[in-house]
């Protein structure tokens, strides 16, 4: 009889599951649910409805940069080339410090942030 009621306590479940956020359902990651706002340079503001500065949500440059072309579709080709790297023309700093130097797209981001894209100018 032991043995039927231990059995009974086995959950089915593998994971917890997030029942705040059911998109997140990861034990080990954080949703950050502050937007954060990123500086759009002129020539992507078409794209953005010719606002200068958009919010979205991420805890990272790359969640950032997802909810980014979700939001405003076409905006990820510009900024990522086809194996999902920035493009070498595009700079993007977070409070000022180039991500390249950080994390690169996995530097993570807080509410605090402000994020920029910056193309990069060449000349001679």
């Amino acid at each position: 009889m032991t043995d039927f009621f231990a059995s009974c306590l086995i959950l089915p479940f593998p994971n917890p599951v997030n029942l705040v956020n059911p998109v997140q359902n990861s034990v080990n990651s954080v949703q950050n649910f502050m937007p954060i706002p990123v500086s759009i340079p002129t020539p992507l503001r078409p794209l953005t409805d010719n606002l200068d500065t958009v919010e979205v949500d991420g805890a990272t440059v790359s969640e950032l940069l997802t909810a980014l072309d979700v939001k405003y579709p076409g905006i990820g080709e510009r900024l990522l080339d086809a194996q999902g790297n920035v493009r070498r023309f595009v700079n993007i700093y977070v409070s000022g410090e180039d991500i390249r130097f950080l994390q690169d797209k996995e530097t993570p981001v807080k509410a605090s942030d402000e994020v920029s894209i910056v193309p990069a100018i060449a000349g001679g």
